[in-house]
C-alpha cells in the first residue's frame, strides 16, 4: 500500500471515434488510496530576541535562502545558533522544515505553546530547539526541554533532538536534571541528546540538531524509519568542540545518560555515532531512536487506517474490513524490511473479532477492539497495541497505557 499502481481499463469503442467495434485498453496511473504519514519533518522552535520573538504564524521553509529573506536585517537572528541549525539542516540535504517562536516562561507555559505548534503542524515529527549555549542556564534549559519532551510524549508522534552545552559537566548536569524532573522523566523515550557541538568553516561553532534532523530524514527516505540514523557523515563539518573518546562520563552505560556522540573519524569525516534515546536502558521499547520513532510511525498509521470504522456497525463485516486493512499494511511494512521475522507469523499478528479481541460485553457497549502485535527490528521483541473505539473516540495504545492518544 502507498505505492502507485498501473491500472488497465477496458473501454468500449466510442461512437465518435473511427475505431473498429470492440474493446480497447489503455493504461493509467492510479493514485494510491492511502499514503503513509510523513516520517521526518522537523520544526525549529526559536527562544530568543529578534524577528521571531513576537510569536508570528508558523512558517514553512524549503531552503535556507527563504530563512535569510524572512529574517531581513535582523543581525541577531541571522547570526544566532538558531540560524546556524536551520542552515545545517538544509546543507545536509534537508527537504523542508517549519519554524515558530517558542518564547520564554515557565515549563507549563512553554508546554502549552509547544502543544499548539504540534497541533498546528500535523506532518511535524521532529522537534529542535537550538539555544544559545554560550549563555547556558541549567534551570532555563531544563524547563524548556522538560516541556518539549512532555509535549512530544503527549502527541505520540513527535521526537525531540536535544542539543547539549559544550562543557561536558554542564551537559551531564542538564541530563541528570531532566532524568530527575517529573515532567520529563516519563517522556525520555521521546527524545535523544547529541554531543558535542561541531565546528564548521571559519571555526564557527554550530549545534548539531539541524544536521541530525537531516540525517534522520535521509535515512528514512533511503532505508526506512526502522534503520538507525547513525554512522551518517555530516556535511560541511570539519571538527567537534571536544574529543568524545576523552570524555567518557557522558557515555558510560552505568549512568544511563543516553548521549549520542558526534565523532571525528580521520579520513572518513564527522559522523553521528549513536542512536540511544534518553530512556533507561532496561526499557527496551523506546531505548533506541529508531525503535521509538518506529512505534510512533506504526501507531499513527494504524490510527489513520482505522478511522473509517468510527460510527460503522460493530459487526462481522466491519471487523473483517478492519482486519484486512491493517493486515495488508503491516504485510507491506514487513516486506519492506520494517519488521523482524523470517515469516509473516513471526513478524506480526492482527486479531479483530468476537472472542479474539472483544468480548460480548465489549460489543454490547459499542466498543471495537483490535489487538495487534509486531516485532521491531531493534530490539527484537513483540510490542502489543490495542485499537479501541468508543462512540466517536479512537485510541491506539499499548495495553499497559490505558489512556492512549485519542483523535
Amino acid at each position: 500500500m502507498g505505492s502507485e499502481q498501473a491500472v488497465t481499463t477496458a473501454t468500449p469503442a466510442s461512437p465518435g471515434k473511427s475505431f473498429v467495434p470492440g474493446f480497447y485498453f489503455r493504461e493509467e496511473t492510479a493514485e494510491p488510496a492511502f499514503r503513509d504519514a510523513a516520517t521526518a519533518v522537523p520544526v525549529f522552535l526559536y527562544a530568543g530576541p529578534g524577528n521571531l520573538s513576537d510569536d508570528p504564524a508558523i512558517v514553512e521553509l524549503k531552503s535556507f535562502a527563504l530563512f535569510t529573506k524572512m529574517s531581513g536585517e535582523d543581525a541577531h537572528l541571522r547570526q544566532s545558533f538558531f540560524a546556524s541549525a536551520v542552515k545545517g539542516y538544509f546543507e545536509n540535504g534537508g527537504a523542508r522544515c517549519f519554524i515558530a517562536s517558542l518564547g520564554t516562561g515557565a515549563a507549563d507555559a512553554i508546554k502549552e505553546k509547544v502543544d499548539k505548534v504540534i497541533n498546528a503542524i500535523p506532518v511535524c515529527t521532529l522537534m529542535c530547539v537550538p539555544r544559545d549555549m554560550d549563555a547556558f542556564d541549567l534551570q532555563s534549559a531544563s524547563d524548556t526541554w522538560s516541556a518539549v519532551l512532555a509535549a512530544c510524549e503527549a502527541s505520540r508522534r513527535v521526537f525531540a533532538l536535544i542539543d547539549l552545552p559544550k562543557d561536558p559537566a554542564e551537559a551531564k548536569g542538564l541530563l541528570e536534571h531532566l532524568q530527575n524532573t517529573a515532567g520529563a522523566r516519563d517522556a525520555l523515550g521521546y527524545g535523544a541528546a547529541y554531543w558535542p557541538p561541531v565546528e564548521v568553516e571559519g571555526g564557527h561553532v554550530v549545534l548539531p540538531c539541524g544536521m541530525v534532523a537531516a540525517a534522520i530524514e535521509k535515512t528514512d527516505r533511503n532505508r526506512g524509519v526502522w534503520k538507525a540514523p547513525a554512522n551518517v557523515v555530516l556535511a560541511n563539518v570539519y571538527n567537534t568542540t571536544s574529543d568524545v573518546t576523552k570524555v567518557t562520563a557522558l557515555f558510560e552505560n552505568e549512568g544511563n545518560l543516553g548521549v549520542n556522540a558526534i565523532r571525528v573519524f580521520p579520513g572518513r569525516g564527522v559522523k553521528v555515532w549513536g542512536c540511544r534515546t534518553l530512556v533507561a536502558k532496561q526499557d527496551k521499547n523506546r531505548s533506541f531512536v529508531q525503535s521509538s520513532r518506529m512505534l510512533s510511525y506504526i501507531e499513527n498509521n494504524l490510527q489513520r487506517l482505522s478511522r473509517f470504522a468510527v460510527f460503522e456497525p460493530s459487526n462481522e463485516i466491519t471487523w473483517v474490513k478492519l482486519h484486512n486493512i491493517i493486515h495488508a499494511w503491516l504485510h507491506g511494512l514487513w516486506l519492506k524490511g520494517g519488521l523482524a521475522g523470517a515469516t509473516e507469523k513471526e513478524a506480526f499478528r492482527v486479531l479483530v473479532g468476537r472472542d479474539e479481541s472483544m468480548t460480548d460485553a465489549d460489543i454490547l457497549k459499542g466498543e471495537l477492539k483490535a489487538d495487534i502485535a509486531f516485532a521491531l527490528q531493534q530490539p527484537l521483541q513483540f510490542i502489543n497495541l490495542q485499537i479501541r473505539m468508543i462512540g466517536d473516540e479512537l485510541t491506539v495504545a499499548s495495553p499497559s497505557n490505558a489512556g492512549g492518544a485519542s483523535q
